[in-house]
């Protein structure tokens, strides 16, 4: 853990999200915390779960 900063995780607005969790920005645009990138860290997509 470098900085404070834990790798499985997504972070938004200063807080630490896990793998699955949707979340809504300002602007109503959900996004959710998925292991979608190349190197197997989390990172947030978008789209259109409920």
């Amino acid at each position: 853990m470098a900085n404070g900063i834990v790798r499985n995780s997504c972070y938004f607005d200063g807080k630490a999200y896990t793998v699955g969790v949707v979340i809504e920005t300002a602007r109503g645009i959900k996004c959710e915390c998925a292991s979608a990138t190349s190197d197997g860290l989390p990172t947030w997509v978008s789209g259109t779960w409920s």
